[in-house]
């Protein structure tokens, strides 16, 4: 979904850029030089369009007969929630607490730069922002593509084993197969773990767990 949505998002901020550029020109309102587009009312209309199928989707269900593939991969629904909900899903135990403070921290950074930078640059640039923005989305999908292994349907266990193994630029070639532990073998890593010598080191239990991991990966 977010390789959609990065997708999709880049359409409809390409798409407004066009519409904008090609119908628009500079002019003075309220004393402040503004790009706006004049005498075409539909075109108005769809920027409007393009804009909200940008951030949410429809729930009609005629617009999502007439729409389906434009209004699913939206912002909303795919990259809006992911910085909140990968980052807890992919680090270990021992770093997962203050990886999610720091990416959280990241997410209000970068959207204090993105309210910060938008004004100025649609009075300076206009149209061309949604073009730059629209390359953004292209970059994000070509990183997701290689970097962002799939996590839906797996444990946090496996999504472990996943990054364990170091597949870089590879994430759109990870199996399903890598991490899947049969319940045989997790009711074996609780007796494992439970049998295993405790020591007040900290991740003592991170390190039987995945010592056992490597052990049944060669069986």
């Amino acid at each position: 979904m977010l390789l959609f949505g990065t997708l999709f998002m880049a359409f409809f901020l390409f798409l407004v850029g066009v519409l904008q550029g090609h119908f628009g020109s500079w002019t003075v309102l309220d004393g402040a030089r503004v790009w706006v587009i004049h005498g075409h009312s539909s075109i108005t209309k769809g920027v409007i369009v393009c804009s909200y199928l940008f951030v949410c989707r429809f729930a009609h269900p005629l617009c999502l007969i007439c729409s389906f593939v434009f209004i699913i991969p939206s912002f909303a629904i795919t990259m809006g929630p992911v910085s909140w909900t990968y980052p807890a899903e992919i680090f270990p135990m021992r770093v997962r607490a203050k990886a999610i403070a720091l990416s959280t921290a990241s997410n209000w950074l970068f959207n204090f730069g993105l309210a910060w930078a938008v004004p100025p640059s649609l009075s300076t640039i206009a149209y061309k922002t949604y073009f730059m923005f629209g390359a953004f989305n292209l970059a994000a999908f070509i990183h997701i593509f290689f970097m962002f292994p799939e996590t839906a349907g797996r444990t946090l266990e496996e999504v472990e084993a996943i990054f364990e193994k170091g597949q870089t630029f590879t994430a759109w070639n990870v199996d399903r197969t890598v991490g899947l532990r049969t319940f045989e073998q997790v009711v074996e890593l609780k007796d494992y773990v439970a049998r295993a010598p405790h020591t007040p080191r900290h991740g003592s239990s991170v390190r039987h767990i995945s010592s056992f991991y490597r052990r049944i990966e060669k069986v």
